[in-house]
């Protein structure tokens, strides 16, 4: 097969899956709705594995119901998050001032929001026990994967 066509194949791909979910008459489909159980705020542990599956710390989360300010690097559908214990193994910064966003399943979890050309992105999908999905570092110019995350609400989803 000639390696164009190999390279342009996840690409084909992914605009296939996009369509397939777009053909929705307006209506979000059942697998992009946020589940009825989340809310929007509470302390989540996020736990990293490296690349190569071995374990690379945690940090806590306060996800906050607040809309982040003008200070950071995303749009205003962003709320704050508050770090409340880094035991991460990649470098942040001491100063570091994450915000997230819910759209449908995902969440996205900026632990370096405040800083417009890099990003420390969890990157993933939630369930009725929590997320899980990739942790990501990102530049203006590329970026790299740091790993994958699995998260849990400490503060429990709402019984509604």
């Amino acid at each position: 097969m000639p390696k164009r066509v190999v390279r342009l194949a996840p690409i084909f791909l992914l605009l296939v899956v996009a369509a397939c979910a777009s053909s929705s008459n307006g209506k979000p489909k059942p697998a992009t709705l946020t589940p009825l159980r989340w809310i929007e705020s509470g302390t989540w542990r996020f736990q990293i594995a490296d690349p190569d599956d071995k374990q690379a710390g945690s940090i806590l989360l306060n996800l906050s119901a607040e809309p982040v300010g003008d200070e950071l690097c995303v749009d205003k559908n962003w709320k704050k998050a508050i770090i409340l214990n880094n035991g991460l193994e990649v470098d942040i910064g001491d100063d570091a001032q994450p915000a997230y966003l819910v759209h449908g399943r995902w969440l996205t979890v900026d632990l370096t929001a405040d800083r417009c050309n890099v990003g420390h992105k969890f990157v993933g999908e939630l369930s009725a026990s929590g997320a899980s999905g990739f942790f990501n570092y990102t530049t203006s110019v590329g970026g790299r994967n740091l790993g994958s995350f699995v998260a849990e609400p400490l503060i429990h989803y709402s019984t509604d």
